[in-house]
């Protein structure tokens, strides 16, 4: 039960220095370095507020029946953060072992610390975006949730959770070398099916069902509620979002492990 938790504090460090690795190749030769870690996420937050915020201006507080004192754009940004970091650790995590196949041969590598590393990676921009979000919600509206405080643990469930999604589809990829493109075409595909485009109250009736049994609904479901609505105003998404992160995360690792001795003949 405490195995995957104990494998993390155990390579702490080694994750550490993969991650500042990862950051050093990705950045190390541009000339504004580790300063594109913040610049490309605020720079995709900054379009979606200019179109819906200055373009569009699509508010709620002319809409009785949405209890939401922001405009669409910085609601937009509230939940579509927590799903760019979702795309960007998913698709890095799914080659984490095909890429890093040299690797595996050759030494005894503690090959989950491979996924870790690439989801902690990816939600840096999401916590930079997450500030963001906050900070133009302030701007907006003068308001700041005292709820924004709960991202903390939603940030620690879905790391959990995308941990746990990343250990899956890595091993399966070791198998399936088309998951990757799979996982594109599912990304483009379920951006519709949130509530991350749609403002509430304006969903189309064909999507409603779909919306609220999937899975990833839960996700947005709760950071919207920290972040705009400032109250439970999804008291399910709060349940069965940690339950789901728990479950995947378990098995995920078991997974991983289950299928391990394989790795070294199948890459």
């Amino acid at each position: 039960m405490l195995a995957p938790y104990k494998l993390i504090y155990q390579h702490r460090v080694l994750a550490y220095e993969l991650v500042r690795r990862e950051l050093f190749d990705r950045y190390g030769n541009a000339v504004l370095g580790g300063a594109w870690v913040i610049i490309q996420p605020l720079a995709l937050m900054l379009v979606f507020a200019f179109i819906f915020t200055i373009v569009f201006n699509v508010r709620f507080d002319q809409t009785p029946e949405v209890d939401i004192p922001f405009g669409f754009g910085t609601f937009l940004i509230m939940g579509y953060q927590s799903w760019m970091s979702i795309m960007m650790g998913l698709s890095a995590a799914t080659l984490a072992l095909t890429s890093n196949a040299g690797l595996l041969k050759q030494i005894d590598f503690p090959s989950p610390v491979l996924v870790v590393k690439i989801i902690v990676t990816a939600i840096i921009a999401q916590v930079i975006g997450i500030v963001f979000g906050i900070v133009l919600g302030f701007l907006d509206a003068g308001i700041i949730h005292l709820t924004a405080l709960l991202v903390i643990p939603l940030l620690f469930f879905q790391i959990l959770f995308i941990i746990g999604l990343g250990w899956i589809l890595a091993a399966l990829t070791v198998f399936f070398r088309d998951i990757s493109e799979l996982l594109n075409t599912f990304f483009l595909v379920n951006l519709y099916i949130m509530p991350v485009i749609w403002p509430p109250g304006n969903v189309p009736g064909v999507f409603e069902p779909i919306i609220k049994y999937n899975p990833f609904s839960y996700i947005i479901y709760t950071y919207q509620d920290a972040l705009g609505y400032g109250k439970f105003e999804h008291p399910i998404a709060w349940i069965v979002f940690p339950l789901m992160a728990l479950f995947f995360f378990h098995f995920g690792y078991w997974l991983f492990r289950k299928m391990e001795p394989v790795y070294g003949d199948m890459l």
